[in-house]
């Protein structure tokens, strides 16, 4: 099960209404919702049948594919929808291990790994083996796609067998120590939020090539692209906000100076101080302003408040002794709870007003120099010092 290609094979389901008609739908739905804006990328949409790579998934409730026949259409209703999937649930705990990428999300990383016929990628993180097959159909090259846990390379071979997908390679594996007797690769994706870049994805990529992954910042994860400049790796931010799912070990390691983990003080009792400091913030907007907070004060992270809908934003500003913590929210206002929630919340209304201030920079406008951080469970490379170039700064208020 490690550093095989997965054999193409016939796929035992079929659709009730025709897979080119649902599929072509999908497709059209994404490219609809701006997600797609590329072609290539939307004929792999419409070409790669997400509901092969489901033998079982959550989604409200769980769903069992049959075996054979027609898949019900209030199956593939969920299965074509924006959704992401639950796929694999901790039975202990409950909970959840891995999911399958909203499909949304899915195709702008798509798009942002600026993928062309040739292109060769490494996948860190299998999933289910459907990021991997779009990535296939639209460059027609090799993907190796690697992930620590043997049941989901087990699982992941046994889709792209179903799809009849050639041309994947799945390895058992630590994603720390990427792959490098396939490489170089053009591209390396992170389908996990990471805390740093280990140095040996930069050893293994060709010239020109980048990184990108779903980075800690701020108790969350934007993406971000890392590529080679002078010989030494630059972090770009990309965006928008992912939902992956943390990696283990080395490649989350917590360091000084990082922020706190997302959710790690919450919930909070009910907010004690509210105050309005913004207008009512786009999705887009509101993750640019959290990037700028982040990049301001390393106690940023995410908290839940009681009575607040954590759907309208979470971002965090925590107490020095983690003792309370204001959050603002799209809606603009920020609310504070603690011994100190007064200044927490002034605390954090400057910060908001500051991204106002400077022209309300995007995450794309930030870039960071990458430094070296040794670590009990191996190295890291972590931004060292976010930055707005000044030819950016104050862009977004002129225009």
């Amino acid at each position: 099960m490690d550093d095989r290609p997965a054999a193409a094979a016939a796929a035992p389901h079929r659709l009730a209404r025709g897979p080119a008609d649902r599929l072509a739908d999908y497709a059209r739905m994404l490219r609809r919702a701006g997600a797609i804006g590329d072609d290539a990328v939307e004929r792999a949409f419409a070409t790669v049948p997400r509901h092969l790579f489901l033998a079982r998934f959550r989604h409200q409730q769980w769903h069992e594919m049959p075996s054979e026949g027609p898949v019900p259409e209030e199956i593939l209703d969920v299965v074509y929808g924006d959704n992401p999937l639950a796929f694999k649930i901790n039975e202990d705990s409950g909970q959840l291990v891995s999911a399958t990428t909203r499909p949304s999300l899915l195709a702008r990383i798509l798009g942002a790994l600026e993928l062309s016929p040739g292109t060769r990628v490494l996948e860190i993180g299998a999933g289910i083996g459907y990021n991997a097959a779009l990535i296939q159909a639209v460059t027609g090259a090799e993907v190796v796609s690697l992930d620590v846990q043997p049941d989901v390379i087990a699982d992941a071979e046994e889709a792209l067998r179903r799809c009849g997908v050639d041309g994947v390679v799945t390895v058992v594996g630590d994603g720390y120590d990427g792959h490098p007797a396939r490489g170089p690769y053009d591209r390396i994706l992170a389908s996990c939020g990471i805390r740093g870049v280990p140095p040996s994805w930069g050893e293994q990529l060709a010239p020109g090539g980048f990184v990108l992954a779903p980075f800690a910042h701020g108790g969350a994860h934007p993406l971000v692209r890392f590529r080679r400049e002078r010989g030494r790796l630059r972090a770009t931010g990309v965006g928008p906000w992912t939902d992956f799912m943390l990696a283990g070990g080395a490649l989350y390691q917590p360091f000084p100076g990082a922020h706190p983990a997302r959710f790690a003080q919450g919930p909070f009792p009910e907010p004690i101080v509210s105050k309005q400091v913004l207008p009512r913030m786009t999705g887009d907007d509101y993750g640019d302003l959290w990037f700028f907070l982040a990049s301001r004060s390393t106690r940023m992270t995410q908290a839940h408040f009681a009575g607040l809908d954590p759907a309208d934003g979470t971002a965090a500003l925590l107490a020095e002794d983690a003792a309370g913590a204001a959050v603002v929210q799209r809606g603009g206002a920020v609310h504070a709870t603690g011994p100190n929630a007064a200044a927490l919340a002034d605390d954090l209304a400057d910060l908001c007003s500051a991204w106002s201030a400077c022209g309300r920079p995007a995450i794309g406008d930030w870039s960071a120099p990458m430094a070296r951080r040794p670590l009990p469970d191996g190295p890291l490379l972590v931004p060292d010092g976010w930055s707005v170039p000044a030819s950016r700064a104050g862009r977004r208020a002129a225009s």
